[in-house]
């Protein structure tokens, strides 16, 4: 009955003439700014919400192109800086962390349907070739059959994975990866290898995700559809690390991007979305032009250029849940801001 009652939910609210009505109200003044991370082919079998289907993708932009018009993000911080130009509301499409099918996959698309598109590159993984702790973590548990992971020793909890498909199985790696990252990054590498080694007692482990190359970084900034950001160098949350660490992190990512791209960078992305007065501050007077959040809203010509909300666009969206997040998200930021509260009040490690 709840998921007969869900569905039905998401059909009125995605009734078209209801978005059309929302979209006109929006106007030209209005940005939807998506965040993806990962694009990779269909049969990469793999449980993981950052990690999107190609074909899912393409369905995706066919539905933007219907109602938006697609703009790089520099055209979208110039058209809500001036009068609204056109009638319809914008959409900017971002990609975090710089990953191996950015290379592989998205770039033939873009160059292909001219999609302008800005992709946040975290520059460490790139330089080591070796994972950051999420994603070794989310490698690790694409084992054969169900894992049970006691971390009670560790001060975290009991996660059983796999025992489903979908979004099922998504849901209780995700708590894992949110309860890893209340932790201090040390403990992180340190649980991320204790991960890795009792996964691997499962057997070998499906697909992976994989940094970008430094080649794979400069064929995409050769492409005149894409806009390098940078996202820091090792993706510490900067209100994790002290002020000197995320100037340092910081930093390094541009002038790494810079001399890998030969471009400037003036676009950041805070890692996780994880924000605060201070780090608004430091990549400001660092002298980029903006910087975008996770949490769900639009760009509008009120929006602070150093708190730019984005929509997230996972693996497990269905036409209907991907129309709905692009035309509900200021309540959709309502919701995320009360979940975040108890999130917070509710955590032994909180405060």
């Amino acid at each position: 009955m709840k998921r007969k009652l869900k569905a039905l939910a998401y059909q009125v609210l995605t009734y078209e003439p209801l978005l059309a009505h929302l979209r006109r109200r929006a106007g030209a003044g209005q940005i939807a700014v998506l965040m993806y991370h990962e694009i990779a082919e269909d049969d990469l079998n793999i449980e993981s919400w950052s990690v999107v289907r190609r074909n899912d993708f393409l369905r995706q932009i066919d539905l933007l192109r219907s109602s938006y018009e697609l703009l790089s993000l520099d055209e979208a911080l110039q058209r809500v800086s001036g009068p609204p130009v056109g009638r319809r509301p914008g959409a900017v499409l971002t990609f975090d962390d710089g990953n191996r099918g950015h290379a592989e996959v998205l770039l033939p698309i873009i160059e292909r349907e001219r999609i302008p598109i800005t992709l946040y590159i975290a520059t460490g993984h790139i330089e080591q070739q070796r994972c950051y702790w999420f994603d070794r973590v989310v490698n690790a548990l694409q084992v054969p059959g169900p894992i049970e992971l006691d971390l009670s020793a560790e001060g975290l909890g009991r996660y059983i994975i796999n025992q489903s498909d979908g979004p099922g199985a998504w849901g209780p790696i995700s708590c894992l990866l949110e309860d890893l990252k209340a932790l201090p990054a040390e403990r992180c590498e340190t649980l991320s290898d204790l991960i890795e080694e009792r996964a691997a007692r499962m057997g070998e482990g499906k697909a992976k995700v994989a940094p970008l190359t430094i080649e794979g970084v400069r064929s995409l900034a050769a492409s005149d559809m894409v806009t390098i950001g940078a996202h820091t160098h090792g993706h510490e949350l900067l209100t994790q690390v002290s002020a000197q660490t995320a100037s340092e992190t910081v930093l390094k990512s541009r002038e790494l991007l810079q001399r890998w791209c030969g471009k400037q960078v003036r676009h950041f992305a805070y890692p996780s979305g994880r924000t605060d007065d201070a780090s608004c501050k430091l990549v400001e007077r660092l002298g980029f032009a903006s910087a975008v959040t996770t949490k769900f809203g639009y760009l509008c010509a009120d929006t602070p250029r150093f708190q730019i909300p984005r929509i997230g666009i996972g693996r497990y969206e269905t036409p209907e849940t991907f129309k709905f997040r692009l035309a509900w998200a200021r309540s959709l930021s309502a919701l995320q801001e009360r979940r975040w509260a108890q999130s917070k009040a509710a955590s032994p490690m909180s405060g």
